[in-house]
């Protein structure tokens, strides 16, 4: 059905929200839009990197992906932080079931887990859209029945 596409992004009350950290500079460490394939950054090491390749990948489905799949699973929640918002949330559903399903119940378990955990996880379930809540559903049904 509808809902988020991994990476696609939705426009809402919340869809753009300006944050209280000021864009860094782009450092020389390649990847960047107009970057040749196979130049993808290493996974972000800390909240302020993963916002920053958040933010050049998110409008492409598989560069979003990519981007998901690299960071280890039980890292992800940590990276996010209690920055997770409905937008970003909704996102890494979509890519949960796209990237970690098919091949990697466990990965996504343990991802949904970790997600659970966050401070914010609640509100931003709140504020995300219809579609989007009765996909974050359908990503947890299959977990279970998975048997993670």
């Amino acid at each position: 059905g509808g809902g988020a596409h991994c990476g696609a992004r939705r426009q809402g009350p919340h869809s753009h929200r300006p944050r209280g950290r000021a864009e860094h500079r782009e450092g020389g460490e390649g990847g960047g839009p107009g970057a040749p394939g196979g130049g993808n950054p290493p996974p972000p090491a800390n909240s302020v990197e993963f916002e920053r390749q958040w933010k050049r990948v998110k409008g492409d489905a598989a560069k979003a992906r990519a981007f998901l799949a690299s960071v280890p699973p039980g890292k992800l929640p940590a990276l996010l932080g209690s920055e997770i918002d409905d937008e970003v949330l909704s996102a890494i559903v979509a890519c949960i079931d796209a990237v970690y399903l098919p091949s990697r119940p466990s990965d996504a378990a343990a991802l949904l887990r970790g997600l659970l955990a966050l401070p914010r996880f609640s509100i931003a379930v709140r504020l995300m859209s219809r579609g989007d809540r009765e996909a974050l559903g359908g990503v947890v049904s299959r977990v279970e029945a998975a048997g993670e």
